[in-house]
């Protein structure tokens, strides 16, 4: 799938600057865990950190970080003209 974005952003000549999704090293190892299993991650495996409020906090730092990031590049104005952020 980036493959083929970066492709077609070279077709269109136009520079997009990328943005990084932090994911929680919680989360990260619970997936880890779950690949090594053969399972699929669900809400019951974070059952112990429900009451938890800096994991909470952490996510929700997470999820505003992650609406910043996107919303300062979809409000980038583009000249397709030439391949630049205005």
């Amino acid at each position: 799938m980036q493959l083929k974005v970066h492709l077609n952003q070279c077709l269109q000549n136009l520079e997009i600057p990328e943005i990084e999704l932090m994911i929680d090293h919680e989360i990260i190892a619970q997936s880890e865990k779950c690949k090594r299993l053969g399972t699929k991650m669900t809400e019951e495996d974070f059952s112990h950190l429900a009451g938890n409020t800096d994991f909470i906090n952490r996510l929700e730092g997470c999820v505003k970080q992650w609406l910043r990031d996107i919303a300062r590049v979809t409000s980038m104005k583009y000249d397709l003209t030439n391949g630049t952020v205005l």
